[in-house]
This record gives C-alpha cells, structure tokens and sequence, in this order.
C-alpha cells in the first residue's frame, strides 16, 4: 500500500468514526456521555483535517488536481441516483476536456475517498502526460475546471456553449438533466497545488435554470455556397439548394427571393446561407436549420455574379 492509499484508508476509516459518534450523540440514552462524546467528535475531526492537508500535500507533489464533489438532496438519496450522478460529471468532463485538446483523457476521474456531513467524494485529475503538455498553449484540465464551474455558477453560458459545441454540451445536459430529476443540489470545490482554486454551490432549481438556458443557446455562421437552386416555395418560403461542394441544403426565406427578385427554378446562383445550430437537440428535431439572407446569379457566359 502507497502513501497515499494509506491516507484515503485512515480518512475512510476516520471518516466512518465521525458518522459512528455524530449517530451516537442522537441517541437518548447517551445524554450522559454526551460531553465526552463531543471531545471525541472534535478529536476525530480535527484527525480528519490533518489527513485532508496530509493528501491535498501528496496530490500537489504528484501534480494533481482535485475535486471535492457534494451532493445536497432534497431528500434521502438512492445509491444509483449518486452513481448516476458521479458517472455524469465524469462524462461531461471527459467530453470538455476531449473537445480542448482533440484528445481523450489521460485516464479516468480517479476515486479518493468519502466524507462525512453531506453525500460526497474528492477525487482527483489525472495529470496531463508531458508529451500532451508540450503542444498546448495553455493548461487543458485547468481551462476545463473554469469551464465547468461557470457554467455551474451561469456564468459565460453561451461564449461556453458556442465554443465547445454540440456534444460536450450534451453531456453537460445530461448531467443535469440528473441532479435535476433526483432534486440533487450541488458543491463543488477546486484544489490545486495547495490550495482552494474555486468553489461553488447550486440548488437543483438553479440548475434547471442553466440547463434551460442551455438548451435555448444556439450558434451561427455565415455560409456563402455556389450551387443550383432546384427548389423554391413562395407560399412556405422555402428552398432547396445542391451545392457544388455536394452539400444539398434545405431552408427558408424571406426577402431572398420576392416578386421583384424573382428566382429561376432551375438555375446557378450564389447563396449567403445563415446555418443555426442548437446545442440541445429536442427529440425529432433537425440540428441545424438553414435561412436564404441573399441570392445573386451567375452570368453565364462570363461565369461572373450579375
């Protein structure tokens, strides 16, 4: 056993104490002892301090980062509702962290030891191989770890969402979507190299706040494609457009083509296209969606816009 599995055994250990006295001083028929027993809560606790500095010391000398995850419920928790809820953020990390470096993680969340006073776990970051550090630019659990406590603290939402994308922003859904069906609260707190980088702490109503705010966020680019314009509904206003890049597009309109700028069905145009994506999907609903901003033709002898 390693230094530091010899730490988390003594915290579990210690921790299993703590919960053993605080259950023994509710009992009545312990009134009698219940000063001795408060010495003995303050004893272990202050043991169980000691050991905290004792690991966050042994995780800054290997280069790790760690995380205290809590979770605050309404009521009793359920075993799978907590692992529902750990495998989650896991996940949601992974995917941030992938999405950063174009890269998987070098390793999982690692599992350190529980804690008393709420339902929670401290596990710890896997440090990044110095092979995967040399071609960053800046430090990618770090610029993940940001990422995940402003989206909890709803701050950046869209900057974040529109700069991940889609997926890993699917797996922040998802781990809401957890906390928020279990009536999970959460606290979340940052170590690194000693000290307490960044806490935060949410209700699970604050957090169907930001998944709502989420799932409303979309993204926009301008795409101008040459193509052949082969369908087009005045009445629906929309249209369809085979690019010469082999994209075919389908989408609406509105000033793009009028009475007055009539559009010739078939026939060679240069399309301004303003795509949307949303990050959320909702169920039988397209991605992305398509709106015609303008349309200029081609002349064709000269292959020139007229």
């Amino acid at each position: 056993m390693n230094a530091r599995e010899q730490i988390q055994k003594r915290l579990q250990d210690t921790n299993a104490l703590i919960a053993q006295v605080e259950n023994a001083i509710l009992l009545p028929e312990n009134r009698g002892y219940s000063r001795s027993l408060a010495a003995n809560l303050r004893t272990l606790n202050n043991v169980r301090k000691s050991l905290e500095a004792e690991f966050l010391e042994l995780a800054a000398i290997q280069e790790q980062e760690v995380y205290r995850y809590t979770i605050d419920p309404e009521m009793l928790p359920s075993l799978g509702g907590i692992a529902e809820a750990w495998a989650a953020f896991e996940k949601l990390f992974v995917s941030i962290y992938s999405k950063l470096t174009k890269e998987g993680l070098p390793g999982v969340l690692g599992y350190s030891y529980c804690f008393s006073g709420s339902v929670g776990v401290v596990v710890t970051l896997p440090r990044i191989p110095e092979q995967h550090a040399a071609l960053l630019t800046g430090n990618p659990v770090d610029d993940a770890s940001e990422m995940v406590f402003d989206l909890i603290e709803s701050k950046r939402v869209n900057e974040i969402a529109r700069m991940l994308g889609p997926q890993p922003m699917e797996a922040v859904n998802e781990w809401l979507d957890v906390h928020i069906q279990h009536k999970y609260g959460i606290g979340l707190e940052w170590d690194s190299d000693r000290q307490t980088k960044r806490r935060v702490k949410a209700s699970y109503e604050q957090l169907a706040t930001l998944q709502k705010n989420i799932v409303e966020t979309t993204t926009e680019t301008i795409l101008v494609k040459d193509g052949d314009l082969v369908a087009v509904n005045s009445e629906a206003k929309t249209f369809k457009l085979n690019c010469d890049d082999g994209e075919e597009i389908e989408g609406t309109f509105s000033d793009a083509i009028t009475v007055k700028q009539a559009a010739a069905v078939p026939s060679r145009y240069r399309a301004t296209i303003i795509k949307t994506t949303r990050m959320i999907v909702p169920k039988r609903q397209k991605p992305e969606s398509f709106f015609l901003a303008k349309l200029e033709g081609f002349n064709e002898q000269s292959r020139t816009i007229q």
